[in-house]
């Protein structure tokens, strides 16, 4: 009786102890779902959405960019219409540690990044490269930074 009692409390840690996929890093999962670019209109006083960035679960992402008029208010994109961004693009993601790594066909980014918490991320570019005219042209790193604010709804 005691082997069986034992064993019933040792089966739950077997579980527990053994993940898939365990690479230490929480932020990986953290960065799964929408994000937004935002422009501030001083006369206005609204935020714009200038471009849009979505992770998902399996490393790929869809990156859109030149929406026409979305208004973002708490955590929310008015007036969401997919059809509405004249770019948009796909491809890759991996993320370590601080380090986030975006791979398309044309573009090549890495970017250090910080949670100030789970709906913003401070992200800064240390190293790319981008196709223009059929030729790889390296992108200079540079002090400035930008802040993407997770969007929690799309109406």
């Amino acid at each position: 009786m005691k082997k069986i009692f034992l064993m019933l409390a040792i089966l739950p840690l077997v579980f527990i102890s053994c993940s898939k996929d365990d690479n230490g890093d929480g932020n990986s999962e953290k960065i799964v779902g929408i994000w937004a670019l935002l422009d501030y209109d001083e006369y206005e006083k609204t935020h714009t959405v200038h471009k849009m960035y979505e992770f998902e679960t399996d490393g790929t992402f869809t990156y859109m960019s030149d929406p026409h008029y979305l208004e973002f208010k708490d955590g929310c994109v008015y007036n969401y219409d997919p059809y509405m961004f004249r770019i948009k693009s796909t491809g890759k993601y991996s993320v370590k540690d601080n380090m986030i790594v975006i791979t398309t066909k044309d573009e090549y980014l890495e970017a250090d990044y910080v949670f100030y918490d789970d709906d913003q991320i401070k992200i800064h570019q240390t190293y790319g490269w981008e196709i223009e005219d059929g030729e790889k042209v390296e992108m200079e790193s540079n002090d400035e930074y930008i802040i993407i604010h997770r969007v929690k709804k799309l109406m």
